[in-house]
């Protein structure tokens, strides 16, 4: 079965141009078929604060009504993902630019209003399979926005994580699939402030273990539970980790 590598990007790196650089350099270097998934919900936030809107934000997911998906089309399927396409291209990797609703990539519904209303956002629902598999075959990277859409011309904002968890665990059958989720912090870590406290592999045993001991911050649970998921649905590996993880392969590999 062939590999495929799928990193998802976002946050603090998108921020910090040098170290972008050296991310994407090292993501053109790797062999064989790969996918780049992105958020980029920082900018988002420092867009809205400079038009004079404060962004809500409830445990670490956005609410987004019109105003704020409209702020993440600009900024997620142009600005960032262009960007991402050119710099990729810069360093000799084919690469395409793409939200869920090209080649219908990615359909979602838009998610139920319950205690908390989250807005235009989307829970996958299907993953077109074919058209990714089509793209990879002809030696295409795909680059992923965090935008999809409903079948019905509704877009929509989807948390980048869920995205790369997704396509991960839909390729499974295809490819040995390795997932790569890149965060601020190096890994998995007992203490924040001391490089020395990180996990390099961690256990469902031992995560369920550091939640019930409050050690964990509540940040890091979706994209751990993504982790977590993506592992019992057929993927070959997923880790957690900041630069470092592509770079040095220093990070947590999560294990079940």
């Amino acid at each position: 079965m062939k590999a495929l590598y799928i990193l998802k990007i976002g946050g603090e790196l998108l921020q910090d141009p040098a170290a972008l650089r050296e991310v994407l350099r090292a993501f053109a270097a790797i062999s064989g078929p790969k996918i780049l998934v992105h958020g980029g919900g920082r900018e988002v936030t420092d867009l809205s604060r400079k038009l004079g809107v404060e962004p809500q934000i409830v445990d670490g997911r956005r609410i987004t009504d019109a105003f704020q998906l409209d702020l993440a089309l600009m900024l997620y399927a142009g600005k960032i993902n262009t960007q991402l396409v050119a710099s990729l291209q810069g360093l000799g990797l084919n690469c395409a630019g793409f939200n869920g609703s090209d080649l219908n990539l990615i359909q979602c519904k838009k998610r139920e209003a319950a205690a908390l209303d989250y807005g235009f956002v989307g829970d996958i629902t299907q993953i077109n399979v074919e058209a990714f598999t089509l793209l990879l075959n002809q030696g295409i990277c795909p680059v992923l926005c965090s935008i999809t859409h409903d079948a019905n011309g509704q877009l929509l904002n989807t948390n980048a994580d869920t995205i790369a968890t997704e396509v991960a665990q839909a390729l499974g059958a295809q490819y040995a699939v390795s997932l790569d989720l890149l965060m601020g912090p190096s890994g998995i870590m007992i203490d924040l402030s001391d490089e020395h406290s990180l996990i390099e592999k961690l256990s469902l045993e031992r995560y369920e273990q550091l939640l019930a001991e409050g050690v964990l911050s509540d940040g890091i649970l979706p994209k751990l539970h993504n982790a977590f998921s993506a592992l019992k649905k057929g993927v070959k590996r997923v880790r957690v980790g900041n630069k470092s993880l592509i770079q040095h392969q220093k990070g947590t590999e999560i294990c079940l």
